[in-house]
C-alpha cells in the first residue's frame, strides 16, 4: 500500500517475472457483493518451480500477446507435488466482476 500527501491509501503491484503456466480452472460460484455480482471461480496454475512465490502474490493472465485485459489470479496456496523441485502447484482465485446491465 502506498499512502499519498493526504494520507490516502492505494494499493500497487510490482512485476516479478514473466513464466509459462499451465491454467487449470477447478470450481465456480457466484454471490453478490456490494449489489454486483461477482463470479469467484477456482484454479489451478502450475509453473516451473520457483522458491520465492508466496500467497501474497497473484498471477497476471494474458491468453495472448494481444489480450488488452489480463485475467487476475490470487494465489491461496502453493504445492510442490512431488517435492522434486519441479513444478509449483498454485490453487488460485480468479474474481470477475460482471457488470448488471452488460450485454
Amino acid at each position: 500500500m502506498v499512502a499519498d500527501a493526504e494520507g490516502t491509501t492505494t494499493e500497487t503491484w510490482t512485476d516479478l517475472d514473466t513464466v509459462w503456466a499451465h491454467v487449470d480452472p477447478v470450481s465456480a460460484r457466484e454471490l453478490f457483493q456490494a449489489g454486483q455480482p461477482e463470479e469467484r471461480i477456482s484454479h489451478q496454475i502450475t509453473i516451473r518451480w520457483r522458491a520465492d512465490v508466496t500467497a501474497k502474490m497473484r498471477f497476471l493472465f494474458f491468453a495472448t500477446a494481444a489480450t488488452a485485459t489480463p485475467r487476475i489470479f490470487l494465489i491461496h496456496t502453493m504445492l510442490d507435488p512431488d517435492e522434486g523441485h519441479r513444478e509449483l502447484d498454485c490453487m488460485c482465485e480468479e474474481i470477475v466482476t460482471i457488470l448488471v446491465g452488460a450485454t
